[in-house]
């Protein structure tokens, strides 16, 4: 179970937002466009959950303890290609997606 489907999450902690903006110097940390008012700016998560204990025995929600490593500044653009993957799906949480693109390369990978 994801995580991010939970109704009524946590806000991002206010100091993580602050330190992602001032790394983000006002640009896309993916595709580096510049900040304006007229594109929609967002923070994404990077992960929904985090392990706790060695080798991923035990995870916790990052939801509300948000860490600034585990979240970018993106435009609205990029955020959306996050949670694509190749087939056009979208999928809520990106990690899913991600495995959807990794089985692609997978097979595209075999000779």
């Amino acid at each position: 179970m994801s995580f991010y489907r939970i109704e009524g999450r946590l806000p991002i902690p206010q100091k993580t937002k602050t330190e992602v903006l001032k790394r983000a110097n006002g640009k896309c940390e993916k595709c580096h466009c510049k900040y304006h008012w007229s594109l929609g700016f967002s923070l994404h998560h990077l992960i929904y959950e985090r392990d706790i204990y060695p080798y991923g025995k035990h995870t916790e929600s990052v939801l509300g303890n948000e860490r600034p490593e585990e979240m970018l500044w993106v435009c609205w653009t990029c955020q959306k290609s996050f949670h694509r993957g190749p087939s056009g799906q979208y999928y809520h949480d990106p990690q899913e997606a991600k495995a959807e693109w990794d089985y692609w390369d997978h097979i595209m990978s075999k000779d």
